[in-house]
């Protein structure tokens, strides 16, 4: 799963947190649906988050040998390097 990319304004304001997604799994591993379950409380890191999770793949749940939908809790961080 590619990171995601640091937005300029929240680097340059030093905004860092902790985002946690909720993201239903499709029997494709593609996420279905994204919301955010916990916000880092800055609106760019949320939507940052949001977005590179649009492109990453999961492995779905299994039940009987069978792929089914269901959700997970996926924790994004951001943070800065000194």
């Amino acid at each position: 799963m590619r990171p995601p990319k640091y937005p300029p304004q929240a680097v340059r304001e030093h905004h860092t947190g902790k985002v946690i997604l909720k993201v239903l799994i499709a029997t494709d591993g593609s996420p279905k649906e994204i919301t955010v379950e916990k916000s880092s409380g800055y609106r760019e890191l949320d939507q940052a988050a949001i977005a590179a999770a649009k492109t990453w793949m999961f492995n779905p749940g299994s039940k009987g040998g069978q792929p089914y939908e269901g959700y997970a809790l996926i924790p994004v961080d951001f943070t800065l390097a000194d």
